[in-house]
């Protein structure tokens, strides 16, 4: 599936896609935790789902703005938990 914009959802059908599988939950990780990443986890959480940040599958040059967006953007709109705890509660 092409990604055309930051927001995975914009001009996708994945939303579409995750409610006919039933998904309700999101795991997210990826590149540029304070654009990219910070970027598909507002638009996921104005869809409704639940949603956690895998923290240490972030990753951001700049780690300033990477710890700060997993401290003080993050919480805002997810629970953000690194992997070992996140594969616990998974498994």
């Amino acid at each position: 599936m092409l990604k055309p914009r930051l927001n995975p959802f914009m001009g996708t059908d994945l939303d579409l896609q995750l409610r006919a599988r039933k998904i309700s939950t999101i795991l997210f990780g990826g590149y540029s935790t304070n654009v990219g990443v910070e970027s598909g986890v507002r638009a996921v959480r104005d869809l409704g789902y639940d949603v956690v940040v895998v923290s240490d599958c972030c990753y951001n040059v700049q780690e300033e703005l990477h710890e700060w967006t997993l401290a003080k953007i993050m919480p805002i709109f997810a629970r953000v938990l690194p992997s070992e705890q996140v594969l616990k509660l998974l498994g």
